[in-house]
């Protein structure tokens, strides 16, 4: 009876101290799982009613593969070209010469706007000086926001009416080391 009471009293001051020293942020984290659960609700039934029938026509696709350095030239010289829009999410954004070329087009009055990840796993502040980079240049740039997923993984390029969706990320050994796709398609009315 005494060790079952003694146990009891152990229980209790260990669910105590827990609550105190982590009780904002387990209840940050269930309020985040419940939120995450509507958001895939949300995902789901966007994904159900999804139709390719909404998308004008795909006029024209091309396939890369990396290590390629040209590509890393192709998609530089797409954004000094553009005429309308430059939009970019990514994971990791280091390249420098994709960086210039997005000032550039920014300078040009082109609309310029970057989604980037806050955290990158093993390195959380990797994409920071690019970040305030992108600001000071003017260029509408956010964080992704973790709320509605842990990691913003996801790699696209829109310039005008071409999407480039890619494994890789916005850095040069993207291009010069690493195996990644890049598929360019370009779809009109867009």
């Amino acid at each position: 009876m005494k060790q079952k009471l003694l146990s009891l009293v152990f229980f209790l001051l260990f669910v105590g101290v827990f609550g105190y020293f982590y009780g904002d942020e387990y209840r940050e984290f269930y309020e985040q799982k419940i939120e995450q659960s509507s958001q895939e609700v949300f995902v789901q039934d966007s994904i159900s009613s999804f139709s390719l029938e909404d998308i004008s026509e795909i006029q024209e696709t091309q396939f890369f593969i990396t290590p390629n350095k040209d590509l890393l030239n192709t998609i530089v010289q797409k954004i000094d070209s553009a005429e309308r829009r430059v939009y970019l999410e990514v994971y990791i954004f280091t390249e420098k010469r994709v960086f210039e070329a997005l000032k550039k087009a920014q300078k040009k009055g082109i609309d310029v706007q970057v989604i980037l990840e806050k955290n990158p796993y093993m390195a959380p502040k990797l994409n920071n000086k690019r970040f305030t980079e992108l600001q000071k240049s003017s260029i509408s740039t956010v964080w992704s926001n973790p709320k509605n997923y842990s990691l913003n993984h996801s790699k696209f390029l829109i310039i005008d009416n071409e999407v480039i969706l890619s494994t890789g990320n916005m850095s040069y050994s993207t291009f010069t080391k690493n195996r990644d796709f890049f598929y360019f398609l370009m779809i009109r009315n867009f």
